[in-house]
C-alpha cells in the first residue's frame, strides 16, 4: 500500500485573511507612534498618511497580483527570487525578518510600557514575558484556530479605531464637560499653521508613518500559498 505523502492545506478563510493584514496595519505603529509623527509634522501628517496609504496601495495592489498570476509558498521571497535571481530572495528573505524582529521588540516593549501605566508597581518584564508567551502559543495552533483568533483579536482593534474616530469627532464637535471641551477644527491651523515644521517635518514622520502601516505585506504569504502542514486523507478530513 503506498503511504501517502503530507501536503499544504489551506487553513484560513477570505474573511480570515483579511482581518489579519487589517489587524497588522493596526498596532504599535498607529496606537503609539501616531504621538510621534503628530509631534514631528503636525496637523501635516494627515498628508504623510495619505502618501503612505497610496505608497502601500501600489505596492499590494502590485503583490496581489503576482499572487494571482503565480501563487507560490513565500511571498514577496520567492518572488524576488523567481524574477530578480537568487540574490534578491536571499536578501529579501533575511531582511524581512531581521524586520519581523525589530518588530517584536518593539511591539512586546509597547505592552509593557501600557501595562506600566495602570500597574506601576508590577515589574515591566512580566508583561512582555507573558505577552511573549501569549503569541507563542497562539502560533502553536491549528491554522483555522490561529485564523479565527487573529479574527477577532482583529475585530477588537477595528472597533477600538472606531470608537476613538467617534471620540474624537465627540470632542470637537461638542466636548465632555470641563476635562474635554468643545475644539473645533481651528488647531488644524492656529497654531503654526498646518505645516509648524514645514516640508521637513512632513519627510521626518514619514518614517514612523510607514512603521504604522507595516504589517499589512503579511497577507501576501497567507494569500499566495502559505498555509500549515499536516497529514491528510483524501477527503481532505
Amino acid at each position: 500500500m503506498q503511504q501517502q505523502k503530507p501536503h499544504l492545506l489551506r487553513g484560513l478563510s477570505a474573511r480570515h485573511i483579511r482581518f489579519i493584514a487589517l489587524g497588522s496595519a493596526i498596532g504599535t505603529g498607529l496606537f503609539y507612534g501616531s504621538a510621534a509623527a503628530i509631534q514631528a509634522a503636525g496637523p501635516a501628517v494627515l498628508l504623510a498618511y495619505l502618501i503612505g496609504g497610496v505608497a502601500v496601495f501600489i505596492v499590494m495592489r502590485a503583490l496581489g497580483e503576482m499572487a494571482v498570476r503565480n501563487p507560490i509558498s513565500g511571498s514577496f521571497g520567492s518572488y524576488a527570487r523567481h524574477y530578480l535571481g537568487p540574490l534578491a530572495g536571499f536578501i529579501t528573505g533575511w531582511t524581512y525578518t531581521f524586520e519581523m524582529i525589530i518588530v517584536c521588540l518593539a511591539d512586546v516593549t509597547a505592552f509593557g510600557i501600557y501595562m506600566g501605566l495602570w500597574y506601576p508597581d508590577v515589574p515591566r518584564w512580566i508583561w512582555v514575558l507573558s505577552i511573549i508567551f501569549f503569541i507563542g502559543s497562539l502560533n502553536l495552533c491549528h491554522v483555522r484556530v490561529f485564523g479565527e483568533i487573529e479574527f477577532w483579536l482583529s475585530l477588537i482593534k477595528v472597533a477600538a479605531i472606531i470608537a476613538m474616530i467617534a471620540a474624537g469627532i465627540g470632542v470637537i464637535m461638542f466636548g465632555f464637560g470641563h476635562s474635554f471641551p468643545a475644539t473645533g477644527i481651528e488647531n488644524l491651523w492656529s497654531h503654526g499653521g498646518f505645516a509648524p515644521e514645514g516640508i521637513g517635518g512632513v519627510v521626518a514622520s514619514l518614517g514612523i508613518v510607514m512603521f504604522a502601516f507595516g504589517g499589512i505585506e503579511i497577507i501576501g504569504h497567507y494569500g499566495s500559498g502559505s498555509a500549515r502542514s499536516r497529514e491528510s486523507n483524501p477527503a481532505g478530513n
